[in-house]
């Protein structure tokens, strides 16, 4: 299944969302860097939080991977060991019913997703 791997997410000082990213099935990796809008919309109208909630969406589905073992993947792999959660049929579930999707991503950002600094 092809994912992107992504090595840098960013909000710029004009508080636009920016990530660098490469597609798996394309080698050599050619990673560039580009806003991704609707994030950036969703920064702007609900804050980090909703954004955080987001972006944990696309790791927990699969179409975005870490580079490295970053926190979001962290959070999606410490949620799933501690609630012995089955990750198909979560991802089902959250497929099928956007109001327990939004709630199963509070849930996991509040409680497994390592808070950043920010200055």
């Amino acid at each position: 299944m092809s994912h992107l791997i992504i090595k840098f997410m960013g909000i710029t000082q004009d508080d636009r969302v920016i990530i660098e990213r490469a597609s798996n099935n394309l080698r050599p990796l050619e990673f560039r860097t580009l806003e991704i809008e609707p994030l950036t919309a969703v920064y702007r109208e609900k804050g980090l939080k909703a954004l955080e909630e987001e972006l944990l969406w696309l790791f927990f589905q699969g179409i975005w991977q870490q580079h490295h073992d970053g926190r979001f993947a962290r959070a999606i792999e410490h949620y799933g060991q501690a609630e012995q959660v089955d990750s198909h049929s979560e991802y089902l579930r959250c497929s099928e019913d956007d109001a327990y999707r939004k709630q199963r991503m509070k849930y996991i950002a509040d409680n497994y997703l390592q808070n950043i600094n920010i200055e």
